[in-house]
């Protein structure tokens, strides 16, 4: 028994065209109309695909298009003017590249502060204690908790 060949009705095409303009898949636009391969999606609606997303693109234009010439929404209109009509804020000016002649270097160091005499005395005698080189390092005394609770 030979297959039946489809034959897409109007109410299909208008589904497919539509879809194609959202932006559907093909293999999702195949599951809503009911065909087994997006492969024969593009053989029966071929037109319905490409123009889609034109007529889709072209709607969103006519919106755009609209709400610029209305002279309620003045940043549509610089945007519409700004992508489609070549405006451009810095018309005129020079690239930011050609008023540098070299390029910014930026160097970051840490800030410390200078030490008084007796401070840098003081820090070299609770290193030379730690290092074994003084006293009994196992005890805490008052004179190690006074320098450590100092503001450098």
């Amino acid at each position: 028994m030979p297959k039946t060949r489809f034959v897409p009705s109007e109410e299909q095409r208008r589904t497919v065209r539509k879809l194609a303009g959202f932006g559907v898949p093909h293999h999702q636009i195949c599951a809503i109309v009911g065909l087994s391969s997006p492969k024969l999606l593009r053989q029966h609606f071929r037109q319905e695909l490409s123009l889609g997303p034109v007529e889709a693109a072209a709607s969103v234009m006519r919106t755009a298009f609209r709400l610029a010439v209305s002279g309620k929404h003045p940043s549509m209109t610089i945007f519409l003017l700004k992508t489609r009509g070549r405006w451009s804020e810095t018309a005129g000016l020079p690239l930011a590249q050609d008023r540098r002649t070299k390029p910014v270097q930026f160097i970051i160091t840490e800030y410390q502060p200078p030490r008084s005499p007796e401070e840098e005395q003081r820090m070299a005698e609770l290193i030379n204690r730690q290092s074994g080189n003084g006293r009994n390092t196992s005890s805490w005394d008052e004179e190690d908790a006074d320098v450590a609770n100092d503001t450098w």
